[in-house]
């Protein structure tokens, strides 16, 4: 026993080993500059997909104040450029449980604030991104209301004797937990993802995979930690009550599973981590770190995110 356990310690330590590589890294003087670059980087991979005919090209989006340079950038690249966005097919990151779309917070209304409204396809944008082609998780859950008829027949089966329009927490969960799991076969189905955005969180959660998340993960309802909910009370009014608990977010395999990845992380507050997610031992304790397991990562950073790393 003793001697197969060996083995396996090794033969894990030989594949870690052969896995783990520092990603590419780029240092821009500010915020405004790390946006212009990584749209430049999302207009080359739509542009190069093209001349190879391989559409849909599907983008991985993320939400939180790191790419709003990135997405400003981007709007006037497409505006300048005519770059034809109708063979775009997008897949939010996460969306919080509890919040409908026309909350002020939800990552639904961040997206078509911050990007979509400007580029989705109309009349006088036929070349826009089709609205059907954009996917962000549902998080409402609370009333039959909130439900698609399809959810209304499951619920009903799964739920024979419930009662009343309003949801149960076990109802809701279960909701959540199958809008997960169709999320990540729609991935599966129209996917891969060819570009992944990311940001990082302080805790080195990446999405809302945080802390203590299998590397294996697949799109689930992830819990936010207090450190977290703490952050992000400041987008809702500095009341940490208010912040939803639970989040339907992609999980750590499913972001490593697309073609390109790049982090973006912008500020002081992003350096300490930085500079721990690429220095210190690939763990799940440090969820961002499992990008060095990916053959193609890219880190956009500012000179404020990268001080400490660069030392």
């Amino acid at each position: 026993m003793r001697t197969f356990f060996t083995a396996a310690i090794l033969l894990f330590s030989s594949f870690y080993l052969e896995a783990d590589s520092i990603p590419a890294i780029s240092v821009f003087s500010d915020s405004q500059e790390v946006g212009k670059a990584a749209a430049q980087k999302i207009a080359d991979v739509i542009i190069k997909k093209k001349q190879e005919g391989q559409t849909p090209i599907v983008l991985g989006f993320a939400t939180g104040n790191t790419p709003i340079p990135t997405y400003a950038a981007f709007k006037k690249l497409v505006r300048e450029t005519n770059l034809d966005l109708s063979d775009v097919i997008t897949f939010n990151l996460d969306e919080y449980i509890g919040l409908p779309t026309s909350h002020s917070q939800s990552y639904y209304s961040f997206m078509f604030s911050y990007l979509f409204d400007d580029l989705v396809a109309s009349p006088t944008n036929p070349h826009g991104i089709k609205r059907e082609n954009i996917h962000i998780p549902k998080g409402a859950t609370s009333h039959e209301e909130d439900l698609s008829q399809e959810e209304l027949t499951a619920l009903a089966e799964r739920f024979p004797d419930r009662q009343g329009t309003a949801l149960s927490l076990e109802e809701q969960f279960w909701i959540a937990e199958q809008r997960a799991n169709a999320y990540e076969a729609l991935i599966e189905q129209l996917g891969p993802i060819d570009l992944q955005i990311l940001g990082v969180g302080r805790n080195g959660h990446i999405g809302f995979a945080e802390p203590g998340t299998s590397f294996e993960s697949t799109t689930m309802v992830a819990k936010l930690t207090e450190n977290t909910r703490n952050i992000n009370s400041s987008f809702f009014d500095g009341n940490v009550n208010e912040v939803p608990e639970f989040a339907i977010s992609m999980g750590i395999r499913t972001i490593l599973n697309a073609k390109e990845i790049l982090l973006l992380a912008t500020g002081s507050s992003k350096a300490a981590i930085i500079d721990e997610v690429l220095k210190s031992p690939i763990s799940s304790d440090v969820p961002c770190t499992a990008l060095r397991l990916h053959e193609k990562t890219s880190f956009f950073l500012d000179e404020d995110a990268a001080v400490i790393y660069k030392k």
